[in-house]
């Protein structure tokens, strides 16, 4: 491994692994497990969740709403082409490789599904989405491979 990839590799997970960055998954009310309030019933609402304890009490029809929180699924299209060999301070190839690290460290993260296509005037390469971590390594490897040539 290359100190390039190494650098790179170090400093997205550090950004994104620290306690620094929230941990805010997006909230959405829906069916999931989380209770968010209880409500006054209102036309059109689910009858199957009517809190009957909360509803008995208070003599009016009370209904829980819950969140839900849902995976995304992400594709990240990576341009390889001879445009990002240029900068001035820093070579476009290397901050569009540090970024693709962030993105990946982060959908690992927050266990998204996430698929990687490399592109130039086609189609060059493609990676499914990927559940270890190690995988990461070998996309950004494959970033700074196709931006070298």
């Amino acid at each position: 491994m290359n100190s390039e990839l190494k650098k790179i590799l170090l400093k997205a997970k550090k950004a994104v692994f620290s306690n620094l960055t929230g941990e805010n998954l997006s909230r959405l009310k829906g069916d999931g497990i989380d209770l968010r309030d209880i409500k006054l019933y209102e036309w059109g609402d689910d009858v199957r969740r009517i809190n009957w304890k909360a509803t008995a009490k208070s003599g009016e029809i009370l209904v829980n709403s819950y969140d839900e929180y849902k995976q995304l699924d992400i594709v990240l299209v990576f341009l390889a082409s001879a445009s990002l060999n240029f900068g001035s301070k820093r070579l476009k190839q290397d901050v569009a490789s540090e970024v693709l690290a962030y993105l990946l460290f982060s959908s690992y993260k927050n266990k998204d599904r996430c698929e990687s296509i490399f592109f130039g005037d086609k189609v060059i390469k493609s990676f499914p989405p990927f559940k270890e971590i190690n995988q990461v390594d070998e996309i950004v490897k494959e970033a700074l491979k196709r931006l070298q040539k």
